[in-house]
């Protein structure tokens, strides 16, 4: 997920998701959505860049988020699909539902799921986990596949030649692109290049 920031107020900015089997073979198609943003998080109507330009930090979202999805391009693609507004006709319990349902019908074949990515055990489960309690208890498993935990445990716990191939890895797939389907092929990536060394 893409979001406004880090608390379980903050809004969710695009979503994207897909299926793999625990070979890491593809399953599905993804799931990609930009969803918006409510327009109380800016001062006025007009595009983005607009309402930053004005507030500097608007409605509270910090510096460093509004730099980073301006240079993502994730502020300039929502002015593009007409997602700025959330009373624009697009609203995030629609996209929400859209992902729900997207879910369930993966489900039938291969789940219930478990979440895996980066960051997935610290914010996007339990993001939505406290918004959405009911259908993440119907979908997904309880724990998590978490690449940035296992990187980590990886560089503190393994020899030097584990550690030597981890840092290969980070100067060939560089940073994730902080957006949705960006970051997800990043992740998927990742934990592909970190499988062939564990078990090669």
């Amino acid at each position: 997920m893409e979001t406004t920031g880090l608390s379980y107020q903050d809004a969710i900015l695009e979503i994207a998701a897909f299926v793999t089997d625990a070979n890491l073979e593809m399953q599905s198609q993804p799931f990609h959505r930009i969803i918006g943003m409510d327009k109380a998080f800016f001062p006025s109507r007009g595009s983005v860049m607009q309402g930053i330009a004005m507030s500097g930090t608007p409605g509270g979202i910090a510096k460093i988020v509004v730099d980073m999805h301006n240079e993502s391009g994730l502020w300039a693609a929502m002015r593009d699909q007409n997602r700025v507004w959330r009373d624009g006709g697009y609203d995030v319990d629609a996209a929400m539902r859209s992902f729900f349902e997207w879910v369930g019908v993966q489900s039938v074949i291969v789940g219930p799921f478990v979440m895996a990515g980066a960051g997935v055990s610290h914010y996007d489960f339990p993001f939505l986990s406290h918004h959405w309690p009911e259908q993440m208890a119907q979908h997904f498993v309880y724990h998590q596949r978490d690449i940035s935990v296992m990187r980590r445990f990886l560089l503190e716990n393994c020899g030097d030649d584990l550690k030597h191939a981890i840092e290969e890895i980070d100067t060939d797939l560089g940073k994730p692109p902080h957006r949705a389907i960006g970051d997800l092929n990043h992740a998927y990536e990742y934990a592909r290049r970190i499988r062939e060394l564990v078990s090669p």
